[in-house]
């Protein structure tokens, strides 16, 4: 009876994550587009492009422009000038080209896959965004968001199984420790959320009110959903598989093989945090770098701060999943 209802569960599962991934994929092929103007020649003034039989002269600003290239135009007053290339075309194939190599790849779990992606992003859009920007608390919001995201992605991802059910269970509690120190790391450090330069364009947008200190703990607490995805899943179906191979060994004896393998997990997954962060403020590092600051200086400064406080979290979250998800596999190994 449990065998019929999980392979129902995973039937329905698929058939979901394909009517998603079509559905989706056609309204993002077909549905989203925006104008573009082609280059037809070069003046002495501009360059001149055409939309519909209709032809525009335009000052090419910093763009080395080729013929036939597509570029999209702006307009301020009388002055129109080239803002940047058109490339959504190039952007909706290597899309397209990722989903087919992840169908290919991994089959029916490929669709489950990118239709949980597609849940991230339809959450973060239709939800997190809007509710934000309607002067909800983007602490209550984004903590909301990630109670609703973990279920949705992990059983879009991995289909229903008791695998996932701890995984779940394991990811939600270990967000509740992690915003509990996100909270008072925030507020111990003093940061504002304001150092970020997106942060400073969107301080002098006077149509809203925004929470700059909230809107960096939900920063933190999302960007942390994935990595928390791949520990608790990992290391559940590592304490199953152990358990299985020897049903009958004690609760410790299972929790601490377990733990040991998780350690070395821990350990890549928090250099892999590390390069991360740091991959992604290459720019902001080089610019302390090239600037030659005093070490103390720039360990003061609240940019630098922030991709502290996010690598520290974020092995933080990683050692606290493993314990939760290894204790509640063990748990419930043979239930």
């Amino acid at each position: 009876m449990h065998q019929t209802h999980k392979s129902q569960s995973s039937r329905f599962v698929n058939f979901s994550s394909i009517l998603i991934v079509t559905i989706s994929l056609f309204i993002f092929f077909f549905g989203f587009n925006i104008k573009y103007f082609e280059v037809v020649s070069f003046q002495e003034d501009g360059v001149l492009v055409l939309q519909n039989n209709q032809e525009l002269l335009v000052d090419p600003g910093t763009f080395e422009l080729q013929l036939n290239d597509k570029v999209i135009v702006e307009t301020a007053g009388d002055f129109s000038y080239v803002s940047e290339f058109y490339k959504l075309n190039d952007v909706k194939i290597l899309i397209l080209l990722f989903c087919l190599f992840l169908i290919y790849i991994f089959k029916i779990q490929g669709f489950r896959v990118i239709a949980s992606l597609i849940g991230s992003v339809l959450v973060i859009s239709y939800l997190t965004l809007p509710l934000i920007t309607s002067g909800y608390s983007p602490i209550w919001v984004c903590f909301l968001s990630s109670l609703l995201l973990v279920p949705l992605t992990f059983y879009l991802s991995h289909g229903v199984s008791k695998k996932t059910n701890i995984a779940v269970v394991s990811t939600l509690l270990s967000i509740l420790f992690s915003s509990l120190v996100i909270y008072l790391s925030m507020n111990f450090l003093n940061l504002s959320g304001m150092s970020s330069e997106e942060s400073s364009f969107l301080m002098f947008n006077t149509n809203y009110d925004f929470n700059f200190k909230g809107i960096l703990f939900g920063g933190i607490l999302i960007s942390l959903l994935g990595i928390l995805d791949d520990i608790t899943i990992s290391q559940t179906s590592l304490t199953l598989e152990i358990n299985e191979s020897n049903p009958k060994q004690s609760f410790r004896s299972l929790f601490l093989r377990s733990i040991t393998v998780g350690r070395d997990h821990i350990a890549s997954l928090t250099n892999t945090i590390f390069l991360i962060y740091a991959g992604a403020s290459l720019p902001l590092l080089l610019l302390f770098f090239v600037g030659a600051q005093d070490v103390g200086m720039i360990l003061n400064n609240e940019t630098f701060i922030e991709e502290i406080v996010r690598s520290l979290i974020g092995s933080f979250s990683l050692i606290i999943a493993v314990f939760i998800s290894t204790y509640i596999a063990c748990y419930f190994r043979n239930k």
